[in-house]
């Protein structure tokens, strides 16, 4: 059985929907009378304001707009009436007799410190231009203040705690300290002096595994001075086996590279060239320290020319292949054999250094000095 919830007897009929009211003046509120000129509005025709004022803890609403912006309003004047039952919101909530937060006009809360004899502590207001300020604490304008926020977001502290994550782009700081989780314990610092320098007063470490490319992590420096010990457990190596070179940037062991070097003919030989800076992209600004002939043919003979770079770059040079003593490079005299288990220590001079100069001579290892060869031989051990 269906349940009748309601009956209806006799006709409806639906009127038609009335258009859109225009929208009513906004109440605009002041704290006494604005210092300088000013207009007052009450809100008639398409006036988007109507104007109330308090003056000795009254209210008065304006009646009648004013032409001009005048600068010496009156009660009496004919454009004001007193609301006797008119109670603020902001009065209520932020303007109570004693209370130190002031609402002035529209678009601006300002506060004022009674212990200063009312001077204002700081204000939070909509401003037109980007370098002005919307926001500030602690003295009587936002250029003084030790807090105070920008319309365009630029924000100034003189002091403060970020305890949670802080991003940045772009910025400046005088001086780091690292400190232990519990806040207490300092664990160095990073600062600049006024000569420029940044100087870090904590140990440096850059240790792990880059993931993305299987080699620990790098570092990239155009000069650097040790003034203390300075030690390595790798260097950076290259193999090389006839016209081919094995690259190992980051030390044997590690990732490495394939290249064909470069060859050309000089001295009526093929002389292929082993560069010891940059040797392809993925080796860019690597230096090579040490190269180890090893050549899979035990009487192959190959000549070479080292491509050093800088004045001053040192290198090692080994035949790593005990029977094979067909290695030979250029160097300032001439050609020089390495031997099967020699190694060298080489050093590279600008041959305008060289006296006499050999500077615009073109000939292949010009600039490259040699020093402590020794034949090791572990053929019979």
């Amino acid at each position: 059985m269906t349940k009748v919830l309601a009956e209806v007897t006799g006709s409806i009929s639906f009127s038609q929907r009335g258009e859109k009211g225009q929208k009513g003046a906004l109440m605009r509120e002041h704290d006494g009378f604005e210092s300088g000129s000013y207009k007052y509005l009450s809100g008639s025709g398409e006036e988007a304001y109507v104007d109330v004022v308090c003056v000795k803890g009254k209210w008065y609403q304006c009646i009648q707009t004013y032409n001009d912006a005048t600068s010496s309003p009156s009660l009496t004047d004919g454009h004001w009436t007193e609301m006797s039952n008119y109670k603020s919101i902001a009065t209520h909530l932020l303007l109570a007799e004693n209370a130190t937060i002031n609402m002035l006009g529209t678009n601006q809360i300002n506060l004022f410190d009674p212990t200063t004899d009312g001077k204002m502590f700081g204000s939070f207001r909509v401003v037109s231009d980007a370098n002005d300020y919307a926001l500030w604490l602690g003295a009587p304008n936002g250029a003084d203040a030790p807090f105070s926020v920008k319309k365009d977001g630029s924000l100034y502290a003189s002091n403060g705690i970020f305890a949670g994550e802080l991003k940045g782009v772009v910025g400046s700081f005088h001086k780091l300290t690292a400190v232990s989780s519990d806040g207490k314990k300092s664990a160095g610092s990073i600062y600049f002096d006024s000569s420029g320098y940044i100087t870090f007063d904590a140990d440096i470490y850059s240790q792990g595994t880059n993931p993305e490319r299987t080699r620990g992590w790098r570092f990239y420096a155009s000069t650097i001075w040790s003034r203390g010990a300075f030690g390595h457990n790798n260097s950076t190596l290259a193999v090389i086996n006839g016209a081919s070179m094995r690259i190992y940037p980051d030390g044997y062991g590690f990732a490495y590279t394939v290249v064909r070097l470069e060859s050309t003919t000089y001295d009526n030989k093929t002389v292929y060239k082993i560069p010891l800076y940059s040797p392809n992209d993925k080796s860019a600004g690597c230096p090579i320290d040490v190269v180890v002939f090893n050549s899979s043919i035990a009487n192959a003979i190959h000549y070479y020319e080292f491509v050093p770079g800088g004045t001053g770059k040192r290198w090692m040079a080994i035949n790593a292949n005990d029977i094979n003593n067909g290695i030979y490079f250029c160097d300032v005299g001439g050609w020089h054999q390495l031997n099967g288990g020699q190694t060298i220590n080489l050093v590279y001079i600008n041959p305008e250094l060289l006296n006499p100069s050999q500077k615009g001579k073109t000939y292949f290892g010009r600039g490259i000095f040699w020093s402590g060869e020794h034949d090791l031989d572990w053929s019979n051990r």
